[in-house]
């Protein structure tokens, strides 16, 4: 079955709304703070508060729970998401995004914009959404984090009263294979911007371990963390700024390293990250800067523990791949010099592309 594209997105937008009045109706009358986001592989709806969670928690446990579609309220969204799409269509910075993730990928649809287009989304119906919910949002396919202050027993008594113990068959997200070469390695867009914008990326393995995952993100910040060589090399240029960096995306049958930033010289950045590249393939990794990075990725992750909503953020992230909070610390600390430099060879001139936009000259 192939549905419309956004429709996930879609479904997010609506489901807040139910017979008796809309879910942000009712949370405002609690005092709480709502929230929802769909990304290339979830969707998340989100609430915090400062008192009555109980009465909160019930609320977000009874509108995931209880959809209620009508060929009006969808016909009025569908204007709400036609224009969202058209003020993502004029984001610069979201555009060099998606456009890298279209010459990067052919075949997944990490390469859909996420909210679909004006076109797409006019073919989704009360019926198209029913059958959407009911084929992914079933018990097993959901998860629910939780921080805070609360009684566990109770919390437990409120979910059994409210999901639905049956379980319904649950539908599938079918991938078609993808090569890991770029669709194409460059791809540029007219926009009216100050300077251009780039997006430069590496398309890997999908479905990398936990300890790989780690292993690339220590690498990038030796590559062009803030504590790097290359990082003041090109500061002192002023071939960057405080927008530069880098990071490694992955999920379900995807995993890239994007780098991104802003000056009139992209592919001057690029060449100095690729020499850099080839620079600690030959000379090895420097270990103080090893060790410095390893730190503070170590206290980094232990900070998030400060916060309420920072661990709620990363258990929602580890719950969807299988992963946990404790056990990734403990990898992290095991990490060697060895590791990184053996994730040197992802970097693949033939596996990347490099996504321009910039201004008519």
């Amino acid at each position: 079955t192939e549905v419309p594209e956004g429709i996930a997105h879609f479904l997010e937008h609506k489901l807040f709304e139910s017979e008796d009045g809309d879910a942000f109706s009712k949370y405002a009358k609690t005092g709480a703070y709502a929230n929802a986001f769909t990304s290339f592989d979830k969707t998340c709806y989100i609430f915090s508060c400062t008192n009555n969670f109980y009465e909160n928690l019930k609320i977000l446990l009874s509108f995931v729970s209880e959809p209620y579609f009508t060929s009006e309220s969808v016909a009025k969204e569908q204007g709400i998401i036609g224009q969202e799409i058209t003020m993502y269509d004029d984001m610069p910075s979201w555009r060099v995004f998606h456009n890298l993730l279209v010459a990067l990928y052919k075949n997944h649809p990490i390469n859909i914009d996420i909210p679909g287009t004006k076109e797409t989304i006019a073919q989704i119906t009360p019926e198209l959404l029913y059958s959407l919910y009911n084929t992914f949002y079933t018990p097993s396919n959901m998860f629910l984090a939780l921080s805070g202050d609360f009684d566990e027993e109770e919390i437990i008594k409120i979910v059994d009263g409210i999901i639905a113990k049956e379980e319904k068959p649950k539908g599938k997200a079918i991938f078609k294979d993808e090569e890991l070469t770029a669709v194409k390695n460059e791809i540029t867009q007219i926009m009216q911007v100050a300077k251009p914008l780039y997006a430069y990326g590496f398309k890997l393995a999908p479905n990398p371990s936990l300890k790989d995952v780690l292993s690339i993100e220590l690498l990038i910040k030796v590559l062009i963390g803030d504590a790097s060589p290359l990082y003041k090399k090109l500061m002192d240029q002023e071939l960057i700024d405080d927008d530069f960096g880098g990071e490694l995306m992955y999920g379900r049958g995807f995993s890239t390293i994007i780098f991104e930033g802003a000056c009139e010289t992209p592919k001057k950045v690029i060449d100095e990250i690729l020499n850099e590249i080839e620079k600690i393939k030959q000379n090895g990794i420097d270990e103080k800067l090893f060790n410095a990075i390893k730190k503070n990725a170590i206290g980094v992750m232990l900070r998030q523990f400060n916060s309420p909503e920072s661990i709620n953020s990363m258990l929602c992230e580890l719950a969807l791949k299988n992963e946990e909070p404790f056990e990734t610390l403990k990898l992290l600390k095991e990490i060697t010099i060895k590791d990184l430099y053996n994730k040197l060879e992802v970097f693949k001139k033939e596996n990347s592309a490099l996504s321009i936009i910039k201004s008519e000259e």
